[in-house]
């Protein structure tokens, strides 16, 4: 050990054992193999790669065949050995899908569509990712849908989206946020307005299915993975009954959650094969400024990249030039039962601008009509940085150089600040 900041610290992992390492916020911690095989969440290392982690993150890496050895060079937060692993089990899931995958090339039918369920911190995307892995990794072109709008794990919180697997993912960044289809909701709970989630929900399952046909030499036959959203409550299981409907999955994981199993069973065993899997017993359950700061970095990510820097721009709009709207409209007292509700959820309505905007997270949409805009995806973000209240202007950090004209930009709950700004209201 060199020091401090130079900690260097050798593992060799027996087959089916994994090293587990934290990586705690601002510290600086490198992975390399230096000989044998070995994965992290499906994705194979190269050996004498090194692989530098800067931002909060719980690691895993598997051996699943030989022995490997491995070397971390920082500061982890812990690491140590696990016996016990359920990753055995999950590659015999991935195997089953495989099988699933063959069977519907010979028969030229839709793969498996696969949801994954279970409560808040029992590893959901991490089994999403393993699976999607894997399944590039044998040649499979699979869809990754994320209906969690709390955390964002293809584009940002308050989002519902989808994308094309056609590489494992990144060790270090994650998914690739190259053209994946995206769908504003605004909230980090589908219960705050849960009529247009169940809409998006809708509309995302016909573009994912129209995509499986189109692509039919390998999408179609590769399926879909689909990350949901800790479901704890009889309002979270509509939820999902109703995206199982819409995708019509096919096999459900459920994860460490025997009375939602033993629901699922008894309400679509008929329909959907249920299956129960054990949770990591490395999942690390986060606190609510965790997630907070794990959702600030997702959007960080979209605005300066992760590892390689991007150089975001900003642009000062007048308040005429801006196009502003939200969903949920006020329904007439006559038209309103007294006993319910007096707004529209799925409406979309303009947005008086003003300092409440400073921080807010905004989606571009590809159209400027509100009358089409909840049947579009968001072509990208924009974050209020400055609100000029004298000069009716406001700055906006968008990640690329744009035009906002002839778009409409939908107010979401999600706040950001942005780095390298001192935002103030005039």
């Amino acid at each position: 050990m060199a020091g401090a900041e130079s900690v260097v610290q050798r593992f060799k992992l027996d087959p089916d054992c994994e090293l587990r390492f934290e990586v705690k916020s601002k510290n600086k911690v490198t992975l390399e193999l230096i000989s044998g095989l070995a994965e992290v969440f499906g994705t194979e290392l190269v050996q004498g790669k090194k692989y530098e982690f800067t931002t909060e993150a719980n690691i895993a890496v598997y051996a699943p065949w030989h022995d490997c050895v491995v070397e971390l060079v920082g500061l982890p937060g812990s690491s140590y050995m696990a016996k016990n692993t359920p990753m055995r089990i999950y590659l015999n899931c991935h195997e089953v899908l495989e099988r699933m995958r063959q069977t519907a090339a010979y028969k030229d039918t839709v793969g498996p569509v696969t949801m994954v369920v279970g409560s808040h911190n029992v590893g959901k995307s991490t089994l999403c990712k393993i699976l999607l892995n894997h399944a590039v990794r044998k040649n499979r072109r699979p869809i990754f849908v994320d209906l969690d709008v709390s955390q964002g794990h293809i584009s940002v919180p308050g989002t519902i989206s989808a994308l094309l697997m056609e590489h494992t993912s990144d060790v270090v960044k994650g998914f690739s946020q190259k053209v994946p289809v995206v769908f504003h909701f605004g909230h980090k709970t589908p219960h705050a307005n849960v009529m247009l989630y169940r809409l998006l929900v809708m509309q995302l399952a016909t573009i994912c299915k129209a995509k499986l046909q189109a692509d039919y030499k390998k999408a179609k036959v590769s399926g879909i993975v689909i990350n949901t959203f800790g479901c704890i409550k009889k309002d979270d299981y509509s939820l999902l009954a109703h995206a199982v409907e819409e995708f019509k999955v096919d096999t459900i994981l459920v994860l460490d959650e025997e009375s939602l199993y033993y629901e699922l069973v008894k309400d679509l065993s008929d329909l959907v094969k249920v299956i129960i899997l054990p949770m990591s017993d490395g999942v690390v359950e986060r606190s609510q400024d965790q997630r907070t700061e794990a959702n600030n970095q997702s959007i960080k990510k979209f605005f300066y990249g992760s590892q390689i820097l991007l150089y975001s721009h900003s642009f000062v709009f007048n308040w005429s030039d801006i196009k502003l709207y939200k969903y949920g409209a006020p329904v007439p007292t006559c038209c309103a039962p007294l006993d319910k509700a007096r707004d529209n959820p799925t409406k979309l309505v303009p947005v008086a601008l003003g300092p409440h905007l400073l921080h807010r997270l905004l989606s571009v949409s590809f159209t400027d009509n509100p009358e089409t805009v909840l049947r579009t995806t968001i072509s990208g973000f924009v974050c209020v940085t400055d609100v000029n209240v004298e000069k009716q202007t406001l700055t906006l950090l968008a990640s690329q150089s744009t035009s906002l004209l002839n778009k409409a930009l939908i107010l979401s709950d999600i706040e950001f600040i942005a780095s390298n700004y001192e935002p103030h209201i005039k």
